[in-house]
């Protein structure tokens, strides 16, 4: 054919043979471009790409130490735990074959697994945890019925465990699951304090693998450094009997601690928990029957802050003492009621306690004695040897607590935009209006009483001790002794004196949780019971214990509960003793 018509070019035939000539080219052009693009600007990217498909690199989590009782006995430990993980190879769908073997788990293991979220891991040819904590049983059962096509592997692993369950779970604490931690991460207690110590240095393991992502060769390993263990002051005996001192509908806090260094010796917070719950995951509805009513997540020794109520008469006492308002000497007439800027301020007893001695007037929590004290001595002298005390002030605890509240002209300025009132003092010096004391101070302010200094509460063994001493004379102290044992021989903690074997001496508080004349229409408007009791048995080292109940209505369940734990102690420290011997004669 010929390709001129008339002396003219066929500009269709051209066309073609144009395009014919120019398409390849482009695209070799093309081609050379996205070559030369891979070649040189992404070689680096590629050769990583490449080498993660042939290098797998694992990290290895490391085991967490373990918290110990002061006698190497574990309270949180690890344990071996079994889970189950599936494999995914890319197909889009799960197959009839894989959602019978889904079902056959769901069987043996009794649980129900996230079909979409093992269809996910399926599709994106990724791994993920079907169950976890798989008991021996099991595993055997689930080793005879196959692996599903490659798609199961049974991996072993360390895992956080609580031996004693609720036992000293505030000051353990929990963790939250992080695998990149090993074990989880620590969220409360100690778990969140000593995190850093606990959790060790995690390893790696690199090995080459098939395009599979089966191991081929061990190319290097590097092994994780556990955690280190850390001994705890508590005890566990001491610990174990304490837990049994509330019952299930009481809410409050008990104490023990060591005056002379500090040593927490038991410590408890009801309600309470058990920290394994958090190593798995928590439904909303049981997240909200078991951690909502009461807040037991609450670290009530150390977070929670109360009216001391009578407990605060020490202080009001120390003050009077120290300024000269009244001596040993010193009595009064109590005719049940003291009167200022015509209202009455009425006393424990409303008929009246008749003439007593200052001792005797602590020893009955008689109030017009303070009342007479407050009035003389004022606000600012009460809030002053408050602090002396430990009030108002962090305790120097390794867990942060409540700094609680101490009145004093310039807060409630600061705070309430109000003047100080005179008939405040008055409700102040028997330890009510503003002021507000953790379990922890109240302790710790006991424990000053005989010591003559303030002692930072210890929970670890290796922990400094911390001392300050009280600006208090020795006379004063020696004063508020000689109360204190009234208290527990005739007054309102005679129970404890009738205990043999020990010595002991106690207060007792009623505190008030709201107005008196409103009247009480739930037990929420009920009196907190507290009791603080310095005790040693003959030839023994002495211990501060403190109890306080929530709502109790009466002092008498915190003395009940100081009272079972004093006779405990009396003959688990007459144990100790004949096992010390026993073993010294071997």
């Amino acid at each position: 054919m010929d390709l001129f018509k008339g002396g003219r070019v066929n500009n269709k035939n051209t066309k073609k043979i144009v395009f014919l000539w120019v398409f390849p080219v482009l695209l070799l052009l093309l081609i050379v471009v996205r070559v030369a693009y891979l070649q040189l600007w992404c070689s680096v990217a590629l050769k990583n790409k490449s080498q993660k498909n042939l290098y797998r690199k694992e990290f290895i989590p490391p085991c967490r130490g373990s918290l110990l009782d002061c006698n190497g006995r574990s309270l949180a430990t690890n344990c071996l735990s079994h889970s189950i993980v599936w494999h995914g190879k890319g197909l889009r769908r799960l197959t009839p074959e894989l959602l019978k073997g889904i079902e056959q788990i769901e069987l043996i293991l009794g649980i129900v697994c996230d079909r979409d979220a093992i269809a996910r891991a399926e599709r994106k040819s990724s791994e993920i945890e079907v169950a976890n904590d798989l008991s021996f049983e099991q595993l055997c059962i689930l080793s005879e019925r196959g692996d599903l096509q490659g798609r199961i592997e049974i991996k072993n692993c360390v895992q956080r465990t609580y031996p004693y369950g609720n036992l000293a779970s505030h000051i353990l604490g929990y963790l939250s699951r992080a695998p990149e931690y090993g074990s989880g991460r620590g969220r409360a207690g100690l778990e969140c304090v000593m995190q850093d110590l606990l959790v060790g240095h995690g390893g790696t393991l690199e090995q080459l693998v098939d395009a599979r992502g089966k191991p081929l060769q061990l190319l290097n390993m590097i092994p994780a450094q556990p955690g280190k263990d850390i001994t705890l002051t508590l005890n566990l005996d001491l610990q174990e009997f304490a837990e049994t001192l509330f019952d299930q509908r009481e809410v409050g806090a008990f104490v023990v601690i060591d005056p002379v260094d500090g040593a927490l010796k038991a410590s408890c917070s009801f309600p309470n928990f058990d920290p394994n719950r958090f190593l798995s995951p928590i439904s909303h509805k049981d997240w909200q029957e078991e951690f909502v009513l009461d807040s037991p997540l609450i670290n009530r020794v150390f977070a929670s802050a109360y009216p001391p109520g009578s407990i605060f008469k020490l202080i009001t006492y120390a003050t009077g003492f120290e300024l000269g308002v009244f001596n040993e000497k010193t009595k009064i007439n109590c005719s049940g009621f003291y009167e200022f800027g015509g209202r009455k301020y009425y006393c424990t007893r409303s008929w009246g306690h008749g003439r007593l001695t200052a001792k005797q007037a602590l020893a009955y929590s008689c109030n017009p004695f303070c009342y007479a004290i407050g009035k003389r001595v004022g606000i600012e002298n009460l809030a002053n040897f408050a602090h002396r005390f430990g009030l108002g002030m962090h305790t120097g605890s390794l867990i942060n607590d409540n700094v609680g509240i101490v009145p004093s002209m310039a807060w409630k300025n600061a705070v309430k935009g109000e003047s100080w009132w005179a008939g405040e003092t008055i409700s102040a010096s028997i330890g009510q209006t503003y002021l507000l004391a953790t379990p922890l101070q109240a302790a710790r302010m006991i424990s000053g009483i005989f010591t003559g200094y303030l002692v930072a509460p210890r929970i670890l063994e290796n922990e400094a001790i911390n001392r300050m001493p009280i600006r208090i004379s020795r006379r004063t102290l020696l004063f508020l002794q000689d109360s204190l044992k009234e208290v527990a021989t005739c007054g309102t903690a005679r129970m404890l004196g009738k205990i043999q074997g020990v010595n002991v001496f106690a207060k007792t508080s009623t505190a008030q949780t709201s107005n008196v004349r409103r009247g009480k229409k739930s037990k929420e408007q009920l009196e907190h019971a507290w009791c603080a009791a310095f005790f040693y048995p003959y030839g023994g080292t002495p211990l501060v214990a403190l109890a306080l109940v929530e709502n109790a209505g009466k002092s008498r369940p915190a003395v009940v509960a100081v009272e079972k734990f004093i006779r405990f102690y009396v003959k688990w420290n007459r144990r100790q003793k004949k096992n010390i011997a026993w073993q010294h004669s071997i």
